[in-house]
Protein backbone atom coordinates (compact mmCIF):
# COMPACT_ATOMS: atom_id res chain seq x y z
CA UNK A 1 0.00 0.00 0.00
CA UNK A 2 1.04 3.11 -0.67
CA UNK A 3 2.11 5.69 1.94
CA UNK A 4 -0.72 8.13 2.54
CA UNK A 5 -1.70 11.56 4.46
CA UNK A 6 -4.02 11.63 7.08
CA UNK A 7 -5.98 14.74 9.10
CA UNK A 8 -7.44 13.62 12.19
CA UNK A 9 -10.27 16.02 13.65
CA UNK A 10 -10.21 15.47 17.75
CA UNK A 11 -10.09 17.03 21.09
CA UNK A 12 -5.94 16.96 22.35
CA UNK A 13 -4.72 18.54 24.91
CA UNK A 14 -1.61 20.86 23.92
CA UNK A 15 -0.42 21.42 27.16
CA UNK A 16 1.14 17.54 26.78
CA UNK A 17 3.49 18.87 24.47
CA UNK A 18 4.39 22.55 25.38
CA UNK A 19 4.41 24.05 28.96
CA UNK A 20 4.32 27.39 27.74
CA UNK A 21 1.42 29.14 29.82
CA UNK A 22 1.00 32.12 27.48
CA UNK A 23 -0.50 30.16 25.02
CA UNK A 24 -4.09 30.51 27.02
CA UNK A 25 -6.37 32.37 27.85
CA UNK A 26 -7.52 31.06 30.98
CA UNK A 27 -6.53 27.80 32.57
CA UNK A 28 -9.07 24.63 32.32
CA UNK A 29 -8.98 20.87 32.76
CA UNK A 30 -8.40 18.66 30.20
CA UNK A 31 -9.98 15.48 30.40
CA UNK A 32 -7.95 13.48 27.42
CA UNK A 33 -9.27 9.72 26.53
CA UNK A 34 -6.25 7.30 26.53
CA UNK A 35 -6.96 6.06 22.84
CA UNK A 36 -5.42 9.01 21.51
CA UNK A 37 -2.13 8.60 23.43
CA UNK A 38 -2.16 4.57 22.59
CA UNK A 39 -3.45 5.51 19.11
CA UNK A 40 -0.17 7.87 18.56
CA UNK A 41 2.46 5.55 19.99
CA UNK A 42 1.41 2.84 17.56
CA UNK A 43 0.83 5.45 14.88
CA UNK A 44 4.79 6.38 15.62
CA UNK A 45 5.73 3.03 14.56
CA UNK A 46 4.86 3.11 10.83
CA UNK A 47 6.28 4.20 7.33
CA UNK A 48 3.28 4.13 5.62
CA UNK A 49 1.35 6.88 7.40
CA UNK A 50 1.77 10.47 8.09
CA UNK A 51 -0.27 12.13 10.90
CA UNK A 52 -2.11 15.05 11.09
CA UNK A 53 -3.95 16.13 14.04
CA UNK A 54 -5.84 19.17 14.75
CA UNK A 55 -8.05 20.07 17.60
CA UNK A 56 -9.73 23.03 18.34
CA UNK A 57 -9.77 25.26 21.65
CA UNK A 58 -11.18 28.53 22.36
CA UNK A 59 -9.11 28.96 24.87
CA UNK A 60 -5.89 29.29 22.68
CA UNK A 61 -4.42 32.95 21.97
CA UNK A 62 -2.64 31.46 18.61
CA UNK A 63 -2.32 28.67 16.96
CA UNK A 64 0.37 26.09 17.59
CA UNK A 65 2.01 23.62 15.13
CA UNK A 66 4.41 20.99 16.61
CA UNK A 67 6.36 18.71 14.66
CA UNK A 68 7.45 15.01 15.84
CA UNK A 69 8.46 12.58 13.05
CA UNK A 70 5.68 11.07 11.28
CA UNK A 71 3.34 12.76 13.44
CA UNK A 72 2.22 16.74 13.47
CA UNK A 73 0.31 18.35 15.85
CA UNK A 74 -1.87 21.30 14.93
CA UNK A 75 -3.94 23.42 18.19
CA UNK A 76 -5.86 25.94 16.02
CA UNK A 77 -7.59 28.95 18.20
CA UNK A 78 -10.99 29.59 17.82
CA UNK A 79 -11.00 33.45 18.34
CA UNK A 80 -13.62 36.36 17.40
CA UNK A 81 -11.99 38.31 14.57
CA UNK A 82 -10.70 41.73 15.08
CA UNK A 83 -11.11 41.87 18.60
CA UNK A 84 -9.17 38.54 19.22
CA UNK A 85 -10.83 37.20 22.16
CA UNK A 86 -12.26 33.25 22.68
CA UNK A 87 -15.38 33.01 20.65
CA UNK A 88 -18.34 32.01 23.09
CA UNK A 89 -19.82 28.67 22.18
CA UNK A 90 -23.61 30.15 21.28
CA UNK A 91 -22.58 32.62 19.23
CA UNK A 92 -20.63 30.81 17.63
CA UNK A 93 -23.43 28.06 17.22
CA UNK A 94 -25.49 30.77 15.94
CA UNK A 95 -23.35 31.85 13.06
CA UNK A 96 -23.02 28.11 12.10
CA UNK A 97 -19.31 28.33 13.51
CA UNK A 98 -18.61 30.50 9.90
CA UNK A 99 -15.34 32.11 10.67
CA UNK A 100 -14.08 28.77 11.44
CA UNK A 101 -15.03 26.72 8.32
CA UNK A 102 -12.70 29.46 6.67
CA UNK A 103 -9.71 28.75 8.45
CA UNK A 104 -10.25 25.26 8.67
CA UNK A 105 -10.96 25.12 4.66
CA UNK A 106 -7.91 27.10 3.93
CA UNK A 107 -5.70 24.75 6.45
CA UNK A 108 -7.00 21.72 4.62
CA UNK A 109 -6.44 22.72 1.04
CA UNK A 110 -2.73 23.49 1.60
CA UNK A 111 -2.99 20.51 3.92
CA UNK A 112 -4.05 18.41 0.80
CA UNK A 113 -4.62 15.10 2.84
CA UNK A 114 -5.69 12.11 1.47
CA UNK A 115 -8.83 11.53 3.88
CA UNK A 116 -9.95 13.06 7.07
CA UNK A 117 -10.96 11.16 10.34
CA UNK A 118 -13.28 12.71 12.54
CA UNK A 119 -13.32 11.32 16.14
CA UNK A 120 -16.77 12.52 17.44
CA UNK A 121 -19.89 13.77 16.11
CA UNK A 122 -20.86 16.44 18.34
CA UNK A 123 -18.15 18.96 18.39
CA UNK A 124 -17.14 21.96 17.09
CA UNK A 125 -14.75 20.58 15.01
CA UNK A 126 -17.74 17.73 13.66
CA UNK A 127 -19.35 21.42 11.46
CA UNK A 128 -16.18 21.67 9.69
CA UNK A 129 -16.10 18.41 7.41
CA UNK A 130 -19.39 18.74 5.73
CA UNK A 131 -17.52 22.19 4.03
CA UNK A 132 -14.86 20.26 3.16
CA UNK A 133 -14.44 18.46 0.19
CA UNK A 134 -12.49 15.39 0.65
CA UNK A 135 -12.92 11.55 1.50
CA UNK A 136 -14.22 11.28 4.84
CA UNK A 137 -14.61 9.00 8.00
CA UNK A 138 -16.62 9.47 10.92
CA UNK A 139 -14.64 6.95 13.84
CA UNK A 140 -17.65 7.23 16.73
CA UNK A 141 -17.14 8.06 20.41
CA UNK A 142 -20.38 8.89 22.09
CA UNK A 143 -23.74 9.95 21.14
CA UNK A 144 -25.44 12.94 22.42
CA UNK A 145 -28.52 11.14 21.06
CA UNK A 146 -27.84 9.17 24.20
CA UNK A 147 -26.99 12.18 26.87
CA UNK A 148 -29.60 14.34 25.63
CA UNK A 149 -31.88 12.24 27.18
CA UNK A 150 -30.63 12.51 30.74
CA UNK A 151 -29.29 15.64 30.65
CA UNK A 152 -31.44 18.77 28.08
CA UNK A 153 -28.73 21.66 28.79
CA UNK A 154 -28.69 24.02 25.53
CA UNK A 155 -25.56 23.31 25.27
CA UNK A 156 -26.13 19.58 25.25
CA UNK A 157 -29.34 20.56 22.64
CA UNK A 158 -26.64 22.54 20.39
CA UNK A 159 -24.94 19.52 20.03
CA UNK A 160 -27.33 17.17 19.46
CA UNK A 161 -28.31 19.34 16.48
CA UNK A 162 -24.45 19.20 15.03
CA UNK A 163 -24.79 15.46 15.30
CA UNK A 164 -27.66 14.96 13.64
CA UNK A 165 -26.67 17.25 10.51
CA UNK A 166 -23.33 15.53 10.20
CA UNK A 167 -25.17 11.90 10.27
CA UNK A 168 -27.44 13.32 7.37
CA UNK A 169 -24.99 14.17 5.39
CA UNK A 170 -21.76 12.19 5.96
CA UNK A 171 -21.58 8.58 4.47
CA UNK A 172 -18.50 6.72 6.37
CA UNK A 173 -18.55 5.76 10.24
CA UNK A 174 -16.18 3.50 12.05
CA UNK A 175 -17.76 1.44 14.53
CA UNK A 176 -17.28 -0.62 17.14
CA UNK A 177 -20.35 -1.87 18.46
CA UNK A 178 -23.92 -2.95 17.03
CA UNK A 179 -25.88 -0.29 18.48
CA UNK A 180 -23.42 2.07 16.96
CA UNK A 181 -24.70 0.93 13.41
CA UNK A 182 -28.74 1.28 14.47
CA UNK A 183 -28.54 4.82 15.66
CA UNK A 184 -26.65 6.18 12.24
CA UNK A 185 -29.21 4.29 10.49
CA UNK A 186 -31.71 6.41 11.88
CA UNK A 187 -31.12 9.41 10.41
CA UNK A 188 -28.99 8.06 6.90
CA UNK A 189 -29.49 4.94 4.76
CA UNK A 190 -26.66 5.66 3.48
CA UNK A 191 -24.24 4.88 5.53
CA UNK A 192 -20.93 2.50 5.34
CA UNK A 193 -19.35 1.32 8.21
CA UNK A 194 -16.41 0.04 9.20
CA UNK A 195 -15.08 -1.94 12.11
CA UNK A 196 -12.29 -1.12 13.88
CA UNK A 197 -11.93 -0.23 18.18
CA UNK A 198 -9.63 2.16 19.84
CA UNK A 199 -6.53 0.75 21.26
CA UNK A 200 -6.90 -0.03 25.02
CA UNK A 201 -4.69 -0.44 27.65
CA UNK A 202 -3.18 -4.22 28.11
CA UNK A 203 -2.81 -5.02 32.18
CA UNK A 204 0.62 -6.79 32.81
CA UNK A 205 -0.04 -8.00 35.99
CA UNK A 206 -1.84 -11.10 37.26
CA UNK A 207 -5.37 -11.55 38.92
CA UNK A 208 -6.83 -14.63 41.08
CA UNK A 209 -10.16 -14.10 43.03
CA UNK A 210 -8.93 -15.15 46.77
CA UNK A 211 -8.05 -12.90 49.37
CA UNK A 212 -8.96 -9.90 48.31
CA UNK A 213 -8.73 -6.62 50.19
CA UNK A 214 -12.23 -4.66 48.46
CA UNK A 215 -15.49 -6.28 47.67
CA UNK A 216 -16.30 -3.48 45.06
CA UNK A 217 -14.30 -1.43 43.13
CA UNK A 218 -15.12 1.67 41.16
CA UNK A 219 -13.13 2.92 38.42
CA UNK A 220 -13.69 5.82 36.21
CA UNK A 221 -13.76 9.58 36.06
CA UNK A 222 -16.03 10.54 39.03
CA UNK A 223 -19.17 11.99 37.23
CA UNK A 224 -22.58 11.28 37.63
CA UNK A 225 -22.82 9.78 33.73
CA UNK A 226 -20.30 7.01 35.08
CA UNK A 227 -22.82 6.10 37.77
CA UNK A 228 -20.55 7.00 40.86
CA UNK A 229 -23.89 8.30 42.86
CA UNK A 230 -25.09 4.93 41.88
CA UNK A 231 -22.68 2.93 42.74
CA UNK A 232 -22.58 4.48 46.70
CA UNK A 233 -26.15 3.64 46.94
CA UNK A 234 -25.44 -0.01 46.07
CA UNK A 235 -22.66 -0.14 49.06
CA UNK A 236 -25.41 1.24 51.07
CA UNK A 237 -28.01 -1.43 50.14
CA UNK A 238 -25.56 -3.89 50.82
CA UNK A 239 -24.59 -2.80 53.94
CA UNK A 240 -27.56 -4.36 55.22
CA UNK A 241 -26.56 -7.35 54.28
CA UNK A 242 -22.50 -6.97 54.90
CA UNK A 243 -22.22 -4.50 57.82
CA UNK A 244 -18.48 -4.46 56.78
CA UNK A 245 -18.79 -4.37 53.31
CA UNK A 246 -15.64 -2.51 51.90
CA UNK A 247 -15.57 -0.82 48.23
CA UNK A 248 -12.70 1.18 46.89
CA UNK A 249 -13.27 4.25 44.22
CA UNK A 250 -10.37 4.51 41.72
CA UNK A 251 -11.00 8.21 39.54
CA UNK A 252 -10.18 11.77 39.73
CA UNK A 253 -13.16 14.06 39.58
CA UNK A 254 -12.79 18.61 39.54
CA UNK A 255 -13.08 19.29 43.37
CA UNK A 256 -16.08 20.55 43.13
CA UNK A 257 -17.73 17.12 42.59
CA UNK A 258 -15.49 15.54 44.92
CA UNK A 259 -17.15 17.11 47.91
CA UNK A 260 -20.77 16.53 46.73
CA UNK A 261 -19.43 12.92 46.56
CA UNK A 262 -18.35 12.88 49.95
CA UNK A 263 -21.18 14.62 51.37
CA UNK A 264 -22.64 12.05 49.61
CA UNK A 265 -21.15 9.42 51.00
CA UNK A 266 -21.97 10.74 54.39
CA UNK A 267 -25.24 10.67 54.12
CA UNK A 268 -25.44 7.53 53.06
CA UNK A 269 -23.60 6.82 56.44
CA UNK A 270 -21.24 4.64 53.92
CA UNK A 271 -17.89 6.63 55.29
CA UNK A 272 -16.76 3.65 56.88
CA UNK A 273 -17.14 1.26 53.86
CA UNK A 274 -15.74 3.47 50.92
CA UNK A 275 -11.89 4.29 50.44
CA UNK A 276 -11.00 6.95 48.18
CA UNK A 277 -7.38 6.57 45.70
CA UNK A 278 -8.07 9.49 43.87
CA UNK A 279 -6.43 10.18 40.51
CA UNK A 280 -3.35 7.48 40.35
CA UNK A 281 -0.30 8.54 38.04
CA UNK A 282 0.39 5.09 37.00
CA UNK A 283 -1.81 3.45 35.03
CA UNK A 284 -0.24 0.12 36.39
CA UNK A 285 -1.03 2.05 40.27
CA UNK A 286 -4.66 1.37 39.08
CA UNK A 287 -4.19 -2.10 38.00
CA UNK A 288 -2.41 -3.10 40.92
CA UNK A 289 -5.25 -1.40 43.27
CA UNK A 290 -7.95 -2.62 40.70
CA UNK A 291 -6.97 -6.28 41.43
CA UNK A 292 -7.47 -6.09 44.92
CA UNK A 293 -11.13 -6.14 44.70
CA UNK A 294 -13.19 -9.19 44.26
CA UNK A 295 -16.38 -7.31 41.90
CA UNK A 296 -16.20 -4.36 39.47
CA UNK A 297 -18.72 -2.18 39.35
CA UNK A 298 -19.88 0.35 36.43
CA UNK A 299 -23.51 1.23 36.54
CA UNK A 300 -22.90 4.00 33.60
CA UNK A 301 -26.31 5.57 32.05
CA UNK A 302 -24.70 5.63 28.56
CA UNK A 303 -21.43 4.43 26.88
CA UNK A 304 -20.01 2.47 24.27
CA UNK A 305 -18.17 -0.31 25.35
CA UNK A 306 -16.18 1.19 28.25
CA UNK A 307 -12.25 0.57 28.08
CA UNK A 308 -12.20 0.52 32.47
CA UNK A 309 -14.56 -2.45 31.81
CA UNK A 310 -12.50 -4.02 29.12
CA UNK A 311 -9.54 -3.90 31.44
CA UNK A 312 -11.00 -5.30 34.29
CA UNK A 313 -12.40 -8.07 32.63
CA UNK A 314 -8.87 -8.78 31.23
CA UNK A 315 -7.80 -9.08 35.13
CA UNK A 316 -10.35 -11.34 35.25
CA UNK A 317 -12.55 -9.40 37.91
CA UNK A 318 -15.53 -10.33 37.40
CA UNK A 319 -18.29 -7.45 36.39
CA UNK A 320 -21.34 -5.93 36.27
CA UNK A 321 -22.84 -2.88 34.58
CA UNK A 322 -25.99 -1.49 33.24
CA UNK A 323 -27.19 -2.20 29.74
CA UNK A 324 -26.37 0.37 27.96
CA UNK A 325 -24.82 1.11 24.79
CA UNK A 326 -22.78 -1.58 23.46
CA UNK A 327 -22.04 -3.36 26.27
CA UNK A 328 -23.99 -6.08 25.59
CA UNK A 329 -21.79 -7.20 22.85
CA UNK A 330 -19.61 -8.15 24.81
CA UNK A 331 -21.96 -11.23 25.77
CA UNK A 332 -22.75 -12.53 22.06
CA UNK A 333 -20.59 -16.07 22.70
CA UNK A 334 -20.94 -16.06 26.13
CA UNK A 335 -21.94 -14.51 29.48
CA UNK A 336 -19.13 -11.86 30.22
CA UNK A 337 -20.76 -9.78 32.02
CA UNK A 338 -23.32 -9.44 34.09
CA UNK A 339 -25.66 -6.80 33.10
CA UNK A 340 -28.74 -5.00 35.03
CA UNK A 341 -31.36 -2.96 33.45
CA UNK A 342 -30.31 1.16 33.80
CA UNK A 343 -31.34 2.38 36.98
CA UNK A 344 -32.14 -0.31 38.50
CA UNK A 345 -30.08 -0.47 41.84
CA UNK A 346 -32.04 -3.07 43.26
CA UNK A 347 -30.59 -5.07 40.96
CA UNK A 348 -26.99 -4.00 41.16
CA UNK A 349 -27.03 -4.79 44.69
CA UNK A 350 -28.51 -8.28 44.39
CA UNK A 351 -25.86 -9.19 41.55
CA UNK A 352 -23.27 -8.01 43.60
CA UNK A 353 -24.71 -10.18 46.61
CA UNK A 354 -25.21 -13.22 44.44
CA UNK A 355 -21.67 -13.04 43.28
CA UNK A 356 -20.06 -12.17 46.76
CA UNK A 357 -21.61 -15.33 47.91
CA UNK A 358 -21.15 -17.72 45.06
CA UNK A 359 -17.21 -17.51 44.95
CA UNK A 360 -17.04 -20.38 41.72
CA UNK A 361 -19.39 -18.39 39.85
CA UNK A 362 -17.59 -15.60 40.02
CA UNK A 363 -14.53 -17.37 39.29
CA UNK A 364 -15.92 -18.44 36.11
CA UNK A 365 -17.52 -14.74 34.96
CA UNK A 366 -13.73 -13.58 35.74
CA UNK A 367 -12.33 -16.10 33.09
CA UNK A 368 -15.37 -15.79 30.54
CA UNK A 369 -14.77 -11.73 30.51
CA UNK A 370 -11.23 -12.10 30.23
CA UNK A 371 -11.36 -15.25 27.06
CA UNK A 372 -13.96 -12.25 25.79
CA UNK A 373 -11.99 -9.30 25.54
CA UNK A 374 -8.60 -11.18 24.87
CA UNK A 375 -10.28 -12.23 21.83
CA UNK A 376 -11.87 -9.22 20.51
CA UNK A 377 -9.79 -6.05 21.85
CA UNK A 378 -6.45 -7.36 22.67
CA UNK A 379 -5.44 -10.51 19.84
CA UNK A 380 -6.46 -7.66 17.26
CA UNK A 381 -4.40 -4.28 15.68
CA UNK A 382 -7.04 -1.63 16.08
CA UNK A 383 -4.75 0.78 14.00
CA UNK A 384 -4.23 -1.66 10.93
CA UNK A 385 -8.17 -2.17 10.82
CA UNK A 386 -8.56 2.09 10.94
CA UNK A 387 -5.65 2.56 8.39
CA UNK A 388 -7.69 -0.48 5.86
CA UNK A 389 -10.79 1.38 6.29
CA UNK A 390 -8.60 4.66 5.41
CA UNK A 391 -7.69 2.91 2.21
CA UNK A 392 -10.78 1.40 1.16
CA UNK A 393 -12.74 4.74 1.29
CA UNK A 394 -9.84 6.55 -0.70
CA UNK A 395 -9.88 3.98 -3.51
CA UNK A 396 -13.39 4.42 -3.39
CA UNK A 397 -12.79 8.16 -4.39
Amino acid sequence: MKKIKVAWFCSLNPGKLTSENDYFYNKKTFIISPWIDLSITQFRLRNDITLHIYSIDKNLKKDINIEDGNISFHFISNKVPIINKPFPYFLNFLISFFFLKIKMKKIIKTLNPDIIDCHGTDQIFSTVINSINKPTIITLSCFMMDLINSNKSLYNKCRFFIEKKVIKTQNNYGIRANFMKSNILRFSKKANFFWYNYPIYKPQIGNTVEQKKYDIAFFARLEKNKGIEDFIEVIRLLKKDFADVKAIIIGGANQQYLEKIKLLILEKNVTENIEFTGFLPSINDVYEKLSTAKIYLLPTYFDMIPGTLIEAMYLKIPSISYNVGGISDLNVNRESVILVEAFDMNQLALKCKYLLQNNNLAIELGINGHRTVNENYYLKNPIEDMINAYHQIIEKG
